[in-house]
């Protein structure tokens, strides 16, 4: 039984293993102990050995073949790093390694997290193994993100790309909704385009705009859009930040939600947490780097990496 990852060392290295921060969503690690969960295994009728070896994100998981050098032109024998999910290397791209504050990823789907020294468990997130040692992920994915603004502007404002423009569609929607005051005028959007998880995990749950008048024109769909997708946020960081007795300092916002200055502001607005952005939108790459930074010897350990290549913009 391989996850993507575990697929990727065994091409790579004809070893069978894993990250532990990569197998965890499957369901079926013992997270305090940091392995496969046996009864778990066995209740669906599986054994322990069909799983491959886990490794701990950021230690060396194997060296690269001859014949996978043959294949991919990488050099034999260069070390590989037990590397980590998105939403866990997005955290650590944004320096999030202690208790108190939280990332922000304003992308296709929105995620959101902290780490916790501790494990918890409630059901504002799921719980992920951190790619900084010994540490667990609080995670929030809102499915329908950038992906919600993308399809209003494919299905309603195709109109506006026209050849040449000066400006995106985005862009002009976002001129006329930031003209417009806070409550878009009584339009009102609850963003479950793409289903919902935390905290109702509906599977069947749909999107729904409800406060319809004559006012309204596309800005006021736009606006009620993004602020929509700011009070779901505000509905899951307040239920991490209780059930794990923080109170996030700030969110380091990335992802290419994140380039909206509007967006930014109706997020702090709402959420009543400022917002800071990453200086890069491609905070989980980073993250990926940070680990293999440190698992090359670059910095004494993951955290003092993610220090030293971490850095935030505008507040």
């Amino acid at each position: 039984m391989l996850d993507v990852q575990a697929y990727l060392i065994l091409r790579l290295t004809g070893e069978y293993r894993t990250s532990l921060a990569s197998a965890d969503p499957m369901g079926i690690i013992d997270m305090p102990k940091r392995t496969w969960a046996g009864d778990l295994i066995r209740e669906i009728g599986w054994r322990e050995d069909q799983f491959v070896e886990l490794v701990e994100p950021g230690a060396m998981i194997g060296r690269v073949s001859a014949r996978a050098a043959q294949a991919t032109g990488l050099p034999a024998g260069i070390p590989i790093i037990a590397g980590a999910g998105d939403g866990q290397c997005a955290g650590l791209g944004a320096n999030i390694t202690r208790e108190g504050i939280a990332y922000l990823n304003l992308g296709t789907g929105i995620a959101s997290g902290a780490v916790s020294d501790t494990y918890r468990c409630d059901r504002a997130f799921r719980t992920l193994n951190a790619a900084s040692p010994g540490q667990f992920v609080m995670e929030h994915i809102l499915r329908g993100g950038v992906y919600t603004v993308a399809w209003y502007v494919d299905k309603f404002a195709a109109d506006l790309r026209l050849p040449g423009a000066a400006q995106t569609p985005e862009a002009i929607l976002e001129t006329g909704a930031a003209a417009i005051p806070p409550g878009a005028q009584g339009l009102i959007l609850v963003p479950y385009w793409n289903s919902v998880m935390s905290p109702y995990w509906d599977p069947l749950a749909s999107g729904v705009t409800i406060g319809w008048r004559g006012i309204h024109g596309r800005e006021h769909f736009y606006r009620a859009i993004l602020e929509g997708i700011a009070f779901e946020q505000r509905l899951v960081g307040d239920g991490m930040m209780a059930a794990a007795g923080q109170h996030f300092a700030e969110y380091i916002a990335m992802g290419g939600g994140s380039q909206s200055p509007l967006w930014r502001q109706i997020m702090a607005d709402v959420t009543g947490v400022p917002i800071v952005r990453a200086l890069t939108a491609e905070d989980t790459c980073l993250g990926a780097g940070i680990m293999a930074a440190a698992g090359a010897g670059w910095y004494p350990d993951i955290r003092t990496a993610a220090q030293a290549m971490t850095a935030t913009t505008t507040r």
